[in-house]
């Protein structure tokens, strides 16, 4: 009871500390008739390829696995950064030709069905977009690693679709002109973004669905990427998809994140840093 009553004096001390230095205000403060955001957490299975590749990392026999991917010869030097361990079952979480990807020799990215069936994400992604597509949504799709982009992008064109893209390789110029395009041309319905190349300054209101396809360490780029669509000039309700795959590191990685914003939560919004309107009006007075 005592340690309770100790941290609600700490809390209050930490508001009292932060009041003149800190002032939020919300979209929702300035634009009342905002449609609302619902974020829907999709978990995938893996399938049992992606489940070796796991459990190898785990028990660190991933090289010998590898090998076999590689024809018996020796893995590139950097190819895989077994000492970067949790990077390893994220690109696995993701889709794993992100680590066995040119170990062949092939430059070929592979068919849209093997991307589909390598993948549990991707089973979920696939079955989703199809859904969403003959509904007439337009989606934005969202993630870490340009690699796993690079895998969405040939599998949305070996699939026919028109697709527009943002990360940190792509122009200002060509920024724009996808951004209108996706903004005002029908046929451009699929719009693939890195998370923090494209999280911010972005105004994507033509689209009314996000796909998160892997998540961040830090909550908030996820919050922002979701804010290129739900902002002030959004008309339609907006929904959200987290993809995560069951049983993996993306399990730890979201329970982190929700932890964080428990933390934000309880530093800052219970704070009420917010601009009270009479003092508003008081001051233009």
């Amino acid at each position: 009871r005592s340690e309770q009553e100790h941290r609600a004096r700490v809390v209050t001390k930490l508001h009292g500390i932060l009041r003149p230095f800190l002032l939020r205000r919300l979209k929702g403060d300035v634009e009342l008739s905002l449609p609302r955001k619902k974020e829907i957490l999709l978990y995938a299975q893996m399938v049992p390829e992606q489940r070796k590749f796991n459990d190898a990392l785990v028990n660190k026999t991933i090289t010998e696995m590898l090998k076999k991917f590689a024809g018996n010869s020796a893995i590139p030097v950097g190819h895989t950064a077994v000492n970067n361990m949790l990077m390893q079952l994220r690109k696995n979480c993701n889709h794993p030709d992100l680590i066995t990807g040119g170990l062949d020799g092939s430059i070929m990215f592979p068919s849209a069905d093997e991307l589909v069936e390598q993948c549990g994400k991707m089973q979920i992604l696939d079955r989703l977009m199809k859904k969403l597509r003959s509904g007439g949504h337009k989606v934005l799709i969202f993630s870490q690693m340009t690699r796993m982009l690079d895998l969405l992008e040939s599998y949305f064109q070996q699939r026919g679709e028109i697709v527009c893209r943002i990360d940190g390789s792509v122009k200002q110029d060509d920024r724009r002109e996808f951004i209108h395009r996706f903004n005002t041309d029908p046929s451009y319905g699929i719009f693939l973004l890195s998370t923090r190349a494209g999280g911010l300054g972005i105004n994507l209101t033509g689209g009314d669905t996000v796909i998160i396809y892997d998540s961040d360490w830090n909550p908030h780029q996820d919050l922002q990427a979701m804010d290129r669509v739900h902002r002030i000039g959004q008309t339609k309700p907006v929904h959200v998809y987290r993809l995560a795959t069951a049983k993996s590191v993306e399990g730890k990685m979201l329970k982190r994140a929700a932890s964080k914003l428990a933390l934000e939560k309880l530093v800052v919004t219970n704070g009420q840093f917010r601009q009270e309107k009479g003092a508003k009006e008081s001051s233009m007075s």
